[in-house]
């Protein structure tokens, strides 16, 4: 029994590991000095349609990564609406930090750095954060950002 868990688990970790090599290789593409984004492209493709083995959360975390890319691609090409776009889709999760980093920096790219900086000055004091304590009941915190 022992012995098909280790066949199983070293399996999934060849095919996790060779399919993954497309989206990192795309990425490294994407980070050059001169990005060749039909190639970009072509590797990202390939890499939405790959096998990431059996665990679906893999499949979910390659795709979001591949939607990063496209996203940082469009923002590369100056394509500020399209990377935005993608962004604020459902389909960008699995780097949250990231992903917030590049929709502010599209947005001060379409609209203007000033203009946001002023927008979320003239807000600040609506925003609210809310967080569930462990108990169940929930805390709204209204602070200045």
């Amino acid at each position: 029994m022992l012995k098909h868990f280790f066949i199983i688990l070293f399996l999934s970790s060849i095919s996790y590991s060779q399919d993954y090599r497309l989206i990192n290789k795309a990425e490294k593409l994407l980070n050059s000095n001169t990005p060749n984004f039909k190639k970009i492209d072509n590797l990202l493709k390939r890499a939405s349609k790959s096998d990431y083995g059996f665990c679906a959360n893999a499949k979910n975390v390659a795709l979001s990564e591949i939607e990063y890319l496209k996203a940082r691609k469009h923002f590369i090409k100056a394509e500020y609406s399209k990377s935005l776009s993608i962004l604020e889709s459902n389909a960008v999760w699995s780097k949250p930090n990231c992903s917030d980093s590049l929709k502010v920096l599209c947005l001060f790219k379409i609209h203007g750095k000033e203009t946001i900086r002023n927008l979320i000055l003239e807000h600040k004091n609506k925003l609210t954060s809310s967080c569930a304590s462990k108990n169940g009941s929930s805390l709204n915190v209204v602070g200045k950002y």
